[in-house]
């Protein structure tokens, strides 16, 4: 006779997609990693919730310079058109103590054995 098991989910999270100007994500930075389209970036939520999300190049290029553990804020701002005349998601990227910002520079050079 098969006993009956509770499964359990290991890692994943909810998906998060920008779709509407103003929406916001609040929470622990957990890092980013590569998902199937692209880079996705990782919130423990103040709620208790995981969020994965994607990180459109103006995202990517922001969070390089957060420390894992910091706690953000992010703003989606809607679609912007730039010099060029090409389609962007724009966003806004805070944090609650600027010593949770890194040079990733300097980190990766820090790193470097020679």
């Amino acid at each position: 006779m098969l006993m009956s098991r509770q499964w359990v989910k290991v890692g994943g999270g909810d998906f998060f997609k920008w779709t509407e100007q103003g929406q916001v994500i609040e929470g622990i930075w957990r890092g980013q990693k590569d998902g199937k389209f692209g880079s996705l970036g990782i919130v423990d939520t103040f709620e208790g919730k995981r969020i994965n999300f994607p990180l459109h190049t103006v995202l990517l290029n922001r969070v390089d310079s957060l420390r894992v553990g910091a706690e953000i804020r992010i703003v989606y701002l809607g679609k912007e058109t730039g010099k060029s005349g090409t389609q962007y998601k724009a966003f806004d990227l805070f944090v609650s103590d600027e010593k949770d910002l890194v040079d990733p520079v300097a980190e990766k050079e820090e790193e470097s054995p020679f």
